[in-house]
């Protein structure tokens, strides 16, 4: 909430978020708009993609938003034993 009006050349957006009930915490559209249009070259999101990808499956009322975002990302997605090879150990 602190970032908005602010911009930087490069931003690391932390969802990491994995849990069993698959909640999204305090993520909403507004936040996500933030978040995700403050880099000027580059956005480089950091989370676990399934877990985004179950809660997109059944979206709750205001979440639609999260559909969307996996569709645009899933061409972006570099699985984290392909980014840091001693993750897949």
């Amino acid at each position: 909430d602190a970032y908005q009006g602010r911009e930087s050349d490069l931003v690391i957006l932390s969802m990491v978020r994995n849990n069993l009930t698959f909640e999204t915490g305090f993520l909403d559209q507004f936040r996500m708009n933030v978040s995700l249009s403050r880099a000027h070259r580059m956005l480089i999101v950091v989370g676990c993609f399934k877990m985004f990808e179950r809660r997109a499956a059944d979206p709750r009322p205001g979440e639609e938003f999260v559909h969307r975002l996996i569709d645009e990302f899933r061409a972006y997605v570099v699985p984290a034993h392909e980014f840091l090879p001693e993750a897949a150990q």
